[in-house]
């Protein structure tokens, strides 16, 4: 492989021989790959080295076709979950890899419905031809065309002293181009897809208002959309306001994206375009839930219904969470994830240091509800520790805690924002009610991109970001929130240490890296529109 050094992860259990490893590391080499089967990670490991990113899938307890090697690797109850992880860990690719654990038949509807769509398809699971041909048939709809699959154990059968095993059948059907030791590898067939034309793009998107939500829906990504893709990417600048478009002024435009069309004005003007363009319906929040907490207008059912007509009628959903995806299937069947993340340069944005401790939130009134669950034993912990400050942003919550805080008004450029982050423990309450279930990790993500510690409500929304103990806490209970709390405030080596994981994490949830997977959906939906 000219231009790299592989390292072949000979003490982690495998059937892989080096020169196979070396043959699939060239295959992988620079794409987007989707492993399904990795037992120890000796093939994660290797494509990790070469690929761009990769997607592993397996549910970590074995199979029947090897049972044998499960035994002399001394594979007990627990799987090879905890090996695998830590093996990746040991050599570096982690940051890499995304893996999943579960069945394939669970979690590959799952990509799909991210939109996710890979350059190449490793696959070592279960080896009897009807297993193959299920998974193969499972995978193929998230390979581009041209794209390539590599099946390990080709030519082992009931001659080689493996009977049942099917692979080199599956493998010869789908159609071989070529073989190094027991791995095949063929390409995937067919045409330009309509989910990645061979025509150039127009894409325009129409923020709901230049808040934190608009910008991460769509002034960031767009921006890098803008400087990358092929296509031709356009936004409103901040603060502009167009005049709803005719079928006429979208003539030329492929894929127009609305950030919550809402009520009458909403509704009318997706059936004005119908037909004209193809849709995409984006939010980030759940709008058919209503709470009295919620901002006002998610408390009129008139916006709950005008947000399900649009749903029915939109040619793409783009979503922030799998939460919420789940949740709108049921008015459109063709929804995408499209994860919150970061701009790199959030990273390396210096952030003011002051002489004293100080805890740290930020977000608007729709968040006095998570506040006040926190109120009883924030308060508690401040006046024991009259050495430590609170600063609030967005929103002056001082009369929760009955003492004077420091208070920033929320300004509409974020990078003015960003800078007045001057938080030593960044919190993130929670409160437990239908309408914080599609919540994302973004609050979490951006303390950790600034390098701060966080406690947050231990839910679903960030615990899939927040490792406890690691990065920052989960707290459950107000005894947990006091301990975090004070733990923190007068330990400042925890609170680097901490902080400084966090930002490695943060390092792998940046917009730079991901960019595409909106260009992707954006191609979809055009394929699907006018």
């Amino acid at each position: 492989m000219a231009g790299m050094t592989l390292t072949v992860p000979d003490d982690i259990p495998t059937g892989v021989t080096a020169e196979e490893a070396a043959r699939l590391a060239s295959l992988a080499r620079g794409g987007d790959v989707l492993e399904l089967g990795a037992w120890f990670g000796f093939s994660t490991v290797v494509l990790a080295q070469a690929a761009r990113r990769v997607v592993s899938v397996d549910w970590h307890r074995g199979d029947a076709g090897t049972a044998d090697w499960d035994a002399e690797a001394g594979l007990g109850e627990a799987g090879t979950w905890d090996a695998y992880r830590a093996n990746l860990a040991r050599y570096g690719a982690a940051a890499r890899v995304d893996a999943r654990r579960g069945r394939f038949e669970d979690v590959l509807p799952a990509l799909a419905r991210e939109g996710r769509l890979f350059d190449g398809l490793f696959l070592d699971a279960q080896h009897d031809a009807g297993a193959v041909a299920a998974d193969l048939a499972l995978a193929l709809p998230l390979i581009r065309p041209g794209g390539w699959v590599a099946f390990h154990d080709y030519g082992r059968g009931e001659a080689t002293g493996h009977p049942g095993w099917g692979v080199t059948e599956v493998a010869d059907r789908f159609g071989v181009a070529g073989v190094t030791g027991h791995l095949a590898w063929g390409i995937v067939p067919g045409p330009a897809a309509a989910g990645a034309p061979d025509r150039t793009l127009t894409i325009v998107g129409m923020p709901y208002q230049a808040d934190g939500s608009g910008y991460h829906r769509l002034y960031l990504p767009f921006k890098h959309l803008t400087a990358n893709s092929r296509h031709v990417f356009g936004v409103p600048a901040p603060g502009t306001r167009l005049p709803h478009p005719t079928p006429a002024d979208v003539e030329d435009i492929d894929v127009l994206v609305f950030q919550r069309p809402t009520f009458a004005l909403g509704t009318r003007l997706f059936d004005r375009l119908g037909g004209h363009v193809a849709r995409v319906h984006e939010t980030d929040d759940d709008l058919i839930t209503t709470d009295t907490s919620n901002l006002p207008f998610t408390t009129d059912p008139r916006a709950a219904e005008s947000v399900r007509y649009c749903l029915r009628r939109a040619e793409m959903v783009t979503v922030s969470t799998p939460y919420l995806a789940e949740l709108y299937a049921p008015f459109n069947s063709n929804v995408v994830v499209l994860p919150n993340y970061v701009k790199a340069g959030l990273l390396d944005m210096p952030r003011k240091r002051r002489d004293r401790v100080t805890i740290g939130w930020q977000g608007g009134t729709s968040h006095l509800i998570d506040l006040c669950a926190v109120q009883d034993t924030l308060r508690d912990v401040l006046d024991a520790h009259p050495e430590a400050d609170m600063h609030w942003i967005g929103v002056d919550y001082s009369p929760l805690v009955r003492r004077k805080c420091r208070f920033t008004p929320w300004s509409d450029d974020v990078g003015d924002y960003y800078k007045t982050v001057d938080f030593d423990i960044a919190i993130a309450p929670l409160a437990d009610i239908p309408f914080n279930k599609a919540k994302s990790y973004l609050k979490c993500l951006e303390a950790a991109a600034r390098g701060i510690p966080v406690i947050a409500t231990d839910s679903e929304p960030y615990r899939e970001f927040v490792r406890d103990g690691e990065t920052g806490y989960l707290a459950r209970t107000e005894e947990q929130w006091q301990a975090r709390l004070t733990e923190l405030i007068n330990d400042p080596s925890a609170r680097e240490e901490m902080g400084a994981k966090a930002k490695a994490l943060a390092a792998g949830y940046t917009i730079q890296e991901h960019w595409r997977k909106w260009e992707q959906a954006y191609e979809r939906a055009a394929g699907g529109g006018k």
